[in-house]
């Protein structure tokens, strides 16, 4: 059972954080929404604007948790902590480590929430959003590596248009090299559906390249065989950092059994496996703030004070994890390494306040 100290603090902190998460969610939707209107034209228009911020707007949110937590964090505990509601607890009795335990509380209900954000919902919600903002931009260019992915299976390097959420393919272009790097043949087709069990191509131009003569061949439908599943296609489509745990986890050993590098997908996986880490990590960092070194300034030099936290932690996150595959160490290093710092000073300025 929770007591009303319990019930108390968890709905300051609560409330605090949601309101931060709102505020710098809003921000960061209108100044997102004003970057996307610069591809606005007659083919993507203000309503599939719309629809397109909607969709990735999970995403955003769920990378903003733990920024929201810290700075929510330190605005909760700095209202208590201004209305010495704090010192009052101290005074009867309320230890440091309970304390401690009572903020992390909000937390760990972010941490499940974000968790089913991140893996359920917005995944689904990316991947929609991308498919039709690709096929609106892409009917604006006559270049098919402007937008969609690139795949490569051995000799071959597949370019794919968009996605559309049932699993079609559209503007497949497929080059095949041969073991001297030299092109064999170019094929085009239209679309591609995946049809009891394997893919067929429609509206199919291929250009065969020989020593002595090119030729072109146009067919309405062809077989096609490719180790990818309509399964591992949706996750192609979308950048590692907007794929959920598990797909990041089946990628990979999609790609390590194609050799291709995986340190991205790695760095991806590991920093939406970690970042329950990271929110506690801030969370603790929060709490030091409070009894810390910020134990008499005003609110407002206290959300400055996070904010400027907050930006270093994610500019250390953003640095580390490329830094990663440059020299070599590995993405779990460079993921852990922000909170790690976070934990330890934030241990270390509650262990010297008590």
């Amino acid at each position: 059972m929770f007591s009303i100290i319990d019930r108390y603090l968890f709905k300051q902190l609560i409330g605090a954080i949601f309101i931060v998460l709102l505020v710098i969610g809003g921000l960061d939707f209108v100044f997102a929404f004003l970057a996307e209107l610069e591809d606005v034209s007659t083919h993507y228009t203000l309503p599939q604007i719309s629809l397109y911020m909607l969709g990735i707007l999970p995403r955003r949110i769920y990378e903003l948790l733990p920024f929201c937590c810290l700075i929510g964090c330190l605005m909760g505990l700095g209202s208590l902590a201004s209305s010495h509601e704090l010192t009052a607890l101290r005074s009867a009795g309320l230890s440091m480590a309970r304390l401690i335990r009572l903020v992390i509380q909000p937390g760990l209900v972010l941490v499940i929430g974000g968790f089913i954000l991140g893996e359920f919902i917005a995944p689904v919600m990316e991947k929609n959003a991308q498919s039709q903002r690709a096929i609106a931009l892409g009917k604006m260019t006559n270049t098919a590596n402007q937008y969609g992915f690139w795949q490569r299976e051995g000799g071959q390097f597949l370019h794919v248009l968009a996605v559309q959420p049932n699993g079609e393919l559209n503007q497949i272009t497929r080059y095949q090299l041969n073991q001297s790097l030299q092109m064999e043949s170019i094929s085009v087709a239209e679309t591609a559906r995946y049809e009891n069990g394997q893919w067929t191509l429609y509206d199919v131009a291929t250009t065969n390249f020989s020593r002595t003569q090119v030729s072109h061949q146009q067919r309405e439908s062809q077989p096609w065989k490719t180790e990818l599943t309509p399964d591992t296609v949706s996750l192609v489509i979308m950048d590692p950092d907007r794929l959920s745990i598990s797909a990041l986890y089946r990628y990979t050993q999609y790609l390590e059994q194609q050799g291709v590098n995986t340190s991205e997908y790695d760095l991806a996986f590991w920093t939406k496996t970690l970042q329950p880490v990271s929110i506690i990590a801030l969370i603790v960092l929060g709490i030091s703030f409070v009894f810390g070194p910020l134990r008499e300034v005003n609110i407002g030099l206290r959300i400055l004070s996070g904010v400027i936290t907050g930006l270093i932690f994610m500019i250390a996150q953003n640095l580390l994890g490329p830094a990663s595959g440059v020299f070599g160490f590995p993405p779990l290093i460079a993921v852990l390494i922000p909170p790690a710092l976070a934990l330890i000073i934030g241990l270390r300025v509650l262990k010297r306040a008590r």
